[in-house]
């Protein structure tokens, strides 16, 4: 579509507005066939996946150990644009007149950056698996038939024929430029959301002590989730009667082969010891505590509080408690040690 892009092409150039520009004054065509509006959102597309590749690659490196704080702030500064690190790929490395350093420091910056970067690059990414693509807002229209399904309309290469997909439930309306996936026979509309930064809480400083009869209890006496007793144990029953059901049937499973008697035990690997009902359940109870675990979580940051002091919950309880030790280690383990530590990042 475009000219072969290169580390030196890319870095003289600001933005993709700037190669669009220059492309549109010399009358470009897309070689597909495209249509002006589908071949400037590819190329939105393409120098986006160029940043990404360059910085994404950049994040991977670390700085030597025998840099000095100056040099490290050089290096940072450099990974931080992805005009900068195309700049010194195509060996015109940027300056910057804050950061003093000698023409040896900064030489030996930025032969050390260069050369792992000319390590990770590898290829130039390609696309293999035309799945998805990009469309202004004036290349779909959004309707409702008979007052109660969402369709949406899309535009094709053809003048004046579009394509009409249902749209599944009754999701938010999207706008502005989406991403449509075509994946497995289905087609998905990913729409970017400004995120809304909330101001920082005020309140008193807040304790916060985990449990397992509930999520936890603050500071002032507060139990929040006190459901998750219930989920928990119905879990744990659930695990012990199925576990024991299934040993049954896997012992008699192997009987049977022994037997010589491996139809039967075919149909009761197949029918009784089967994966799929197991992981729904499982999935089922993530999903569950994780809502206990969230819903808990807002209804304490109800009292704003500007600090919230928390307990590490990497905890090892010895062997001797035996039966009682194997019970909570399984209540932690299960949920509180990966669950609640992301729910409580999430809220911040």
């Amino acid at each position: 579509m475009a000219p072969s892009w290169r580390c030196s092409t890319f870095g003289e150039l600001k933005d993709h507005r700037y190669l669009r520009d220059s492309l549109t004054a010399q009358g470009f065509e897309s070689p597909g066939g495209l249509p002006t509006k589908y071949w400037r959102m590819a190329l939105i597309d393409a120098w986006e996946t160029i940043e990404k590749w360059l910085l994404g690659t950049a994040a991977e490196i670390r700085p030597s150990k025998r840099f000095s704080d100056a040099q490290r702030h050089y290096f940072n500064w450099l990974r931080y644009d992805a005009q900068r690190l195309a700049r010194l790929m195509s060996s015109r490395a940027d300056l910057n007149p804050k950061i003093s350093l000698s023409a040896k420091e900064t030489k030996g910056v930025v032969t050390h950056f260069r050369r792992q970067l000319c390590n990770r690059l590898g290829r130039v990414p390609s696309v293999k698996t035309a799945r998805s693509f990009s469309i202004e807002q004036a290349q779909y229209r959004i309707f409702r038939e008979d007052g109660a399904d969402n369709y949406v309309a899309l535009s094709t290469l053809e003048p004046g024929k579009r394509i009409i997909l249902p749209l599944s439930g009754h999701p938010s309306l999207p706008t502005g430029n989406v991403r449509v996936v075509v994946e497995n026979g289905r087609a998905e509309f990913h729409n970017a959301l400004r995120i809304h930064i909330h101001a920082p809480l005020t309140g008193a400083a807040l304790g916060v002590d985990t449990g397992i009869t509930e999520v936890f209890t603050d500071s002032d006496g507060t139990q929040y989730g006190p459901e998750l007793n219930g989920v928990i144990a119905k879990r744990a029953k659930t695990l012990l009667l199925k576990g024991r059901a299934r040993n049954r049937l896997a012992a008699r499973m192997k009987e049977l082969a022994a037997q010589g008697r491996k139809a039967k035990a075919g149909r009761i690997r197949r029918f009784n010891l089967g994966r799929k009902a197991i992981t729904n359940a499982r999935h089922r109870f993530q999903e569950t505590s994780k809502r206990v675990v969230n819903t808990a979580i807002n209804q304490m940051l109800r009292k704003e509080p500007s600090v919230v002091v928390a307990e590490k919950l990497n905890i090892r309880a010895p062997a001797r408690m035996g039966f009682f030790h194997n019970h909570l280690h399984w209540g932690l383990r299960s949920w509180e040690q990966r669950e609640i530590p992301h729910s409580k990042e999430r809220a911040k």
